[in-house]
């Protein structure tokens, strides 16, 4: 009978490693062994709390501007009335010169020059008076010049008008003066100011932020 080694070691049987001496791969840079570290820590800049919106503030419209406005809207019914009267006598001067054969032409053409005058003015009091009241500073532009031209229609008529159109000479200027007034106040030039800002318009005033 053969004798075969036994399937597993005898118990005097000690494995030796043939590697004893080698102590495994040197440590490298990223496995070398190193004290933990506590990453730098840097100040952070302290914010104020944020502001709370400011709260919106009425901006009612003056008194001053509506009545400016009512002013003008006066004014310029007048004008338009002047304006019919003056072309009604511009047709009658021609007419009284066709049956007469007298010559007036220069009288028609300064009556129908002052119509047209009275109409264009009574056009930029209504246009400023809208604007105006809406707040737009365009409008009291539109309005000073309205008064403006109204004005030297009066000094124009003062001195070739006889006495009846005097008295609505000096009602003219009474009214052209106290439109001027009231549309320059500086109540209502700070009114025009604010609505100017983009802020929605409000009716009858406007929200100041």
């Amino acid at each position: 009978m053969t004798d075969n080694p036994p399937p597993w070691p005898p118990p005097s049987w000690s494995a030796q490693d043939p590697n004893e001496s080698y102590s495994g791969p040197p440590p490298t840079g990223a496995s070398r062994p190193h004290p933990f570290e506590q990453p730098p820590t840097y100040p952070w800049p302290s914010f104020p709390p944020p502001a709370a919106a400011p709260e919106p503030v009425w901006v009612s419209r003056p008194g001053s501007v509506l009545w400016a406005s009512t002013v003008c809207y006066v004014m310029a019914g007048m004008l338009i009335v002047a304006a019919f009267v003056l072309f009604v006598g511009a047709s009658i001067v021609r007419s009284i010169d066709n049956l007469t054969g007298s010559d007036n032409i220069g009288t028609t053409i300064v009556l129908i020059i002052n119509a047209v005058v009275n109409f264009g003015a009574a056009g930029l009091l209504i246009a400023g008076a809208v604007m105006f009241a809406g707040g737009r500073t365009r409008g009291r532009q539109l309005l000073t010049i309205g008064t403006a031209i109204c004005l030297v229609e009066c000094v124009y008529w003062i001195f070739i008008g006889r006495a009846n159109t005097i008295i609505w000479t000096v009602l003219f200027v009474i009214l052209s003066i106290v439109a001027l007034a009231l549309a320059w106040t500086k109540q209502t030039s700070e009114w025009l100011r604010v609505t100017m800002m983009p802020n929605s318009p409000q009716a009858g005033g406007y929200y100041q932020f």
